[in-house]
């Protein structure tokens, strides 16, 4: 094999590598549900200052104990996508979940049993990365 040959093989290979990483990176968990990890961000951001820090705050402060929350997505190629909350106390469940929707809309425009449908769609499509962690605040009481 001739030099120039091998520069044009090596060429091609790193053309393959780079459409390879960005059709990945284009169809990641972050971007099924988010459209781009900027969005996240400001999720992430408008949550931790927003209206469910002051409500698991607040209510800390009522029961003396410690109030939480954790919010992951996951996308498993050819599998599935969701959202994936936990909160503590499990009663509250239900209404920092709403707290979390309304945040979701006002960032993407879209609620989140939306975009799940879509990430999920998506994902048995064969997209996703994996599961990543979202947002998460704990007002502790100990």
């Amino acid at each position: 094999m001739r030099l120039f040959q091998l520069y044009d093989l090596a060429d091609r290979f790193e053309q393959k590598i780079v459409k390879e990483a960005q059709t990945f990176s284009e169809n990641g968990t972050t971007q099924l549900f988010f459209g781009d990890e900027n969005k996240q961000r400001s999720f992430d951001a408008a949550v931790r200052k927003g209206a469910i820090s002051k409500f698991l705050t607040n209510m800390a402060i009522k029961t003396q104990k410690t109030t939480s929350f954790d919010l992951k997505i996951t996308a498993i190629p050819k599998k599935g996508a969701s959202w994936m909350l936990q909160t503590n106390p499990p009663n509250i469940h239900g209404i920092v979940s709403k707290l979390l929707d309304d945040e979701f809309k006002k960032i993407t425009g879209k609620g989140m049993a939306q975009q799940a449908q879509n990430a999920d769609a998506e994902a048995k499509k064969g997209h996703g990365s994996g599961t990543l962690n979202v947002s998460s605040f704990s007002a502790d009481m100990d």
